[in-house]
C-alpha cells in the first residue's frame, strides 16, 4: 500500500486527477447554473470564493439582496436532490465562508440570503435543468 503513495510523491502524481467525471459534470453544472441564474434576473459578483477550505459557488445579487449558492449537480436518475445532501455539517461551512465573504465588504448588503440550485443531468444525451430553492441553505 506504501509503494503507490511513495511514486506519487517522488512523481507528483495526484491520488485523484484533476479531469475526473464528477468533478467535470460538477464544473458544467456550475456554468450551467450561473448561466441560469442570470436569465432569471440575478448578477453574479463572484464564483468558487474560498475562504481556507470553504467555497461559496457563487455570489449573485438580486433586487439587492446579496444571495450565496450552493450548486448541486445530479445525474436525472438521482433519486436523493441535491438539497438533501446539504447537511448540518455543510451549512456550517457555508456560513463560515459566507461571513468571511461578508466580513470584506465595505458595505453592508441591504439582506442576504442562501440558496441552494439543484442542477440534473440527463445521462442519455447531457441536457442539463435547474431548479432554485431560494432561501434553502439557511
Amino acid at each position: 500500500m506504501w509503494l503507490p503513495i511513495f511514486f506519487r510523491k517522488i512523481f507528483g502524481i495526484s491520488a485523484r486527477p484533476a479531469g475526473t467525471k464528477k468533478r467535470v459534470r460538477g464544473n458544467a453544472g456550475e456554468d450551467f447554473a450561473a448561466k441560469f441564474l442570470k436569465k432569471s434576473g440575478m448578477k453574479i459578483l463572484a464564483r468558487n470564493w474560498t475562504h481556507g477550505r470553504d467555497e461559496i459557488d457563487i455570489v449573485a445579487v438580486e433586487c439587492g439582496v446579496l444571495v450565496f449558492v450552493e450548486v448541486k449537480t445530479r445525474s436525472e436518475n438521482d433519486f436523493r436532490g441535491g438539497c438533501a445532501s446539504v447537511d448540518t455539517r455543510k451549512k456550517t461551512a457555508l456560513r463560515r465562508a459566507q461571513n468571511a465573504y461578508l466580513y470584506g465588504l465595505r458595505e453592508r448588503p441591504r439582506g442576504t440570503r442562501s440558496d441552494i440550485v439543484e442542477v440534473y443531468v440527463r445521462e442519455s444525451d447531457g441536457k442539463m435543468r435547474a431548479i432554485l430553492h431560494r432561501g434553502a441553505a439557511e
